[in-house]
């Protein structure tokens, strides 16, 4: 069955799961042994420019779920606006080259886009500033 580009919501019945728990996720890639998605609904609280400070992108960081912790990952619908993005559905892209991406999102004329920074496993104390703790 093909989920990528399909958005899979947890079952609010799913207790003591701190990572799913009412979680939307959006799968962006699956081959025959895994799939990869990110969790849409669950802000950290900062921005990314307070998590690099190198760069002043006030955008805000998303929970992305239990993935490659110490990685940075984005969706947007930029498409090949951002060389190396990787489509998702015909809208949707995952990844690319975060240079571009962070260079059009400081500039004054910024295209009106939708993007969405994910860091992986955080820390306890952020992921129950994620769940409403």
């Amino acid at each position: 069955m093909h989920f990528q580009g399909k958005l899979l919501t947890a079952d609010p019945s799913i207790l003591g799961d701190p990572y799913f728990h009412r979680a939307v996720v959006l799968i962006v890639d699956q081959n025959e042994s895994c799939y990869v998605g990110f969790i849409l609904n669950k802000p950290l609280g900062y921005s990314l420019e307070e998590a690099l400070e190198s760069v002043p992108v006030q955008d805000p960081l998303y929970f992305g779920g239990p993935v490659e912790k110490d990685n940075l990952f984005f969706i947007h619908d930029l498409g090949e606006q951002v060389p190396g993005s990787v489509p998702i559905t015909e809208q949707w892209y995952w990844g690319g080259d975060f240079e571009q991406i962070t260079s059009l999102l400081k500039s004054p004329d910024r295209p009106p886009c939708f993007v969405r920074f994910f860091f992986g496993r955080e820390s306890d104390s952020a992921l129950a500033r994620s769940n409403g703790a």
